[in-house]
């Protein structure tokens, strides 16, 4: 019997990978022990979804394990090697006038430094892999190593800190290592790849450009197996409109508009532009045979309390979340079918910046992202308007898959227009479902069962 390691440490590799045909195909190999490592809290969650007599769970203190001096060091400067627009936004700030150069202008200056190294010298890539691989391979993994000798480590989210230590271990003890760039916008907006595995994963391929142009990953080396998580989308049947409405308590009479806001963490102006929403309806500048189904995003809630009981405005808090750590919220297949049926009968989906906007490619919805701040106006730093030119959503948007609206006028305008006429932008999100989703077919987990049981021989 050979033994499969696969890290589970991130929210969403449930959705992406245990939820899929990737866990249902390798779970059923009776020649297959699987290994799973997940945060020590949610070991019970996963013992009663995923255990089998083959499957395995194993607990991990993730918090304590991050926060080791070397490894957070590292990870650290491994976010610092990142030259993308993103990243500069975020870690540097990008401009003079960002709060964190005001409050430490030296600590600026040196993540600048750092950017120009890593961009154009390569060689300090190798550098900082290797003081990394000395300094951080020795952790908790070696342990579980040595109990049950496996064939094969699977790192679902290649780019995030725990992973890579997980992949650390497993090349010190000649193991062979898969990684996934768990998300389309990981290899842009999140950290340098500390550690690079025998072969990687990603969703398309402008990922699998980013990689080889961020992260020196051989190419030859790098599969695109399309988003997994949109499996279920082509292969799973809503249930009748009449009864999802009803479980939402939403009117049977009226038709849905999804409003996704960018949550508290990315934007303190969800409020009011859930409000310039709430009066546009209630003014008639929008029908009246409308309402609204606020989704939460699952990690980051968005503070919407000003909208009162307006029964025009149902709020959603998706997932099952753990100690109340909302981050660690977790989107079981209860979740994923809401979501399917939420956006299967919705007219419009509204969003700020979320990935979202893939989901509703799938099924063709047209789509308003809003590049304003409520009833204010902020500066480029502070505004929603900067993660309209993130990497990912860059490339999105130029796809003309969506409609990016700069003010409430512009907002109230393109709702109505594509309440008329839905077919507008057809061609645009044709485009992004080519270029950023891959077609997709409803087999990526059937890919990426075959790609690691292929390697596992």
């Amino acid at each position: 019997m050979k033994t499969l390691f696969i890290s589970a440490f991130h929210s969403f590799t449930s959705r992406s990978i245990l939820n899929t045909d990737a866990f249902k195909i390798l779970a059923a190999k009776p020649d297959l022990k699987i290994v799973i490592f997940v945060p020590d809290y949610k070991k019970d969650f996963y013992l009663d979804t995923y255990g089998r007599k083959n499957v395995i769970i194993e607990g991990v203190n993730t918090e304590k394990l991050s926060l080791s001096r070397r490894p957070y060091h590292f990870q650290k400067l491994a976010e610092m090697f990142l030259p993308t627009y993103t990243k500069k936004m975020w870690a540097a700030g990008g401009a003079p006038n960002n709060k964190k150069i005001k409050k430490n202008p030296i600590f600026y200056w040196l993540e600048l430094l750092i950017f120009f190294i890593s961009k154009n010298f390569k060689i300090s890539h190798k550098i900082l892999r290797d003081l990394d691989f000395y300094f951080s391979s020795d952790n908790i993994f070696g342990d579980y190593i040595k109990k049950y000798r496996p064939n094969l480590c699977f790192a679902t989210d290649l780019i995030s800190g725990v992973d890579a230590m997980f992949l650390m271990v497993a090349k010190k003890a000649g193991i062979k290592t898969i990684g996934m760039v768990r998300s389309w916008d990981c290899a842009t907006n999140k950290s340098f790849t500390r550690v690079l595995p025998d072969q990687i994963l990603v969703n398309n391929i402008r990922v699998k450009e980013e990689m080889v142009k961020y992260h020196d990953a051989a190419e030859e080396k790098i599969s695109v197996i399309g988003f997994p998580q949109f499996d279920s989308y082509i292969t799973i049947k809503p249930e009748n409109r009449e009864e999802f409405f009803k479980n939402i308590d939403a009117d049977l009479n009226k038709r849905l508009i999804i409003f996704a806001p960018a949550g508290n963490l990315l934007s303190g102006d969800d409020g009011e532009t859930a409000t310039i929403l709430q009066r546009a309806l209630k003014d008639g500048r929008i029908p009246e045979n409308m309402q609204f189904l606020v989704r939460n995003h699952p990690q980051n809630p968005a503070d919407i309390s000003g909208l009162g009981n307006d029964l025009n405005f149902i709020i959603d808090n998706p997932g099952i979340s753990f100690g109340g750590n909302i981050k660690a919220n977790e989107l079981d297949e209860k979740s994923i079918w809401h979501l399917i049926c939420s956006l299967y009968y919705s007219d419009l989906i509204i969003t700020v910046n979320t990935s979202l906007v893939l989901d509703g490619i799938i099924f063709n919805k047209p789509q308003i992202i809003i590049a304003f701040d409520g009833c204010r106006q902020r500066p480029y730093l502070e505004s929603v308007r900067r993660y309209h030119d993130e990497d990912n959503m860059k490339a999105f948007i130029e796809t003309g898959a969506a409609r990016v609206v700069k003010n409430p006028e512009e907002l109230v305008y393109w709702i109505n227009e594509y309440l008329k006429n839905p077919k507008i932008n057809t061609a645009g999100r044709a485009r992004a479902r080519k270029e950023i989703l891959m077609n997709p077919d409803g087999k990526s987990g059937e890919r990426i069962a075959n790609f690691i049981l292929n390697f596992l021989n």
